[in-house]
């Protein structure tokens, strides 16, 4: 293990972190280990979003499931939300005020943000770049490919790739380990990870078969943000036509 830190040293209260990486390395166990471990450490309510009822039997006692919009009103928590099974509003741009959304809400909760990405094009450069911790397990070749944006996510990904290429050439376990960019404290390299006590089979496939289709009231509120930002951008289309035309006029009379 290369850290010289824990991972009671990188996940703090009031932070926002987001876990990447290719499907069936361990990126929900990672999720659930840590929110057990930071929740018994200082004391906070364990949260999972929209997990089915049906498996609440799969969680320990101690944790609690939520929809995302209550989430803002749960103090002193540990929160762990899924992309892959939750109503993120779709696009960059809304999805990057959700997330800052979320940051500026956990500190004034005391709140840790656990978000789940399953794809790293979603996630986007810029919207990591406002994150607290990136944790990364095994990224796949498409994304790294279509994932990375600009040379800081490119990076990131590859070196995780190239750290993870290494822990298997010498027989390791690479679910075993996640590779993480922290800034506070400054650390960027692999740590050792374990599983919750509480970890099973079926509750690494809890959310098989879940519906996650937009509902109908969904669908409306997504076509009408797509209008209002359509007539916006017309609406500054004509503005700078018209205030160029007001510059010309000006410079002739004069």
């Amino acid at each position: 293990m290369e850290s010289k830190f824990s991972w009671l040293d990188i996940i703090q209260p009031c932070s926002v972190s987001v876990i990447l990486g290719k499907k069936g390395m361990g990126k929900s166990g990672l999720a659930y280990y840590l929110a057990e471990l930071v929740s018994k450490e200082h004391g906070l309510l364990p949260v999972v979003v929209n997990l089915p009822e049906s498996k609440r039997h799969l969680l320990p006692d101690s944790f609690i499931i939520s929809s995302l919009d209550d989430v803002e009103t749960l103090e002193n928590s540990v929160v762990i939300i899924d992309e892959g099974t939750t109503m993120l509003p779709a696009g960059q741009r809304k999805l990057e005020e959700l997330i800052k959304g979320f940051v500026a809400l956990s500190r004034q909760r005391n709140q840790i943000v656990l978000f789940i990405f399953h794809s790293s094009s979603d996630a986007g450069s810029r919207i990591l770049r406002g994150i607290d911790v990136v944790m990364v397990k095994e990224p796949s070749r498409r994304q790294i490919q279509f994932g990375s944006k600009d040379n800081w996510f490119l990076e990131l990904l590859t070196k995780a790739r190239d750290k993870f290429h290494t822990i298997k050439e010498e027989g390791g376990d690479k679910r075993g380990h996640t590779f993480v960019d922290s800034d506070e404290p400054d650390f960027r390299g692999m740590m050792e990870n374990g599983l919750p006590s509480f970890w099973s089979d079926e509750l690494s496939k809890a959310w098989a078969g879940t519906n996650n289709e937009p509902t109908l009231e969904q669908e409306i509120k997504e076509k009408k943000y797509k209008r209002d930002v359509k007539k916006y951008a017309q609406f500054l289309s004509f503005r700078e036509k018209h205030n160029a035309r007001i510059d010309r006029n000006t410079k002739r009379d004069t």
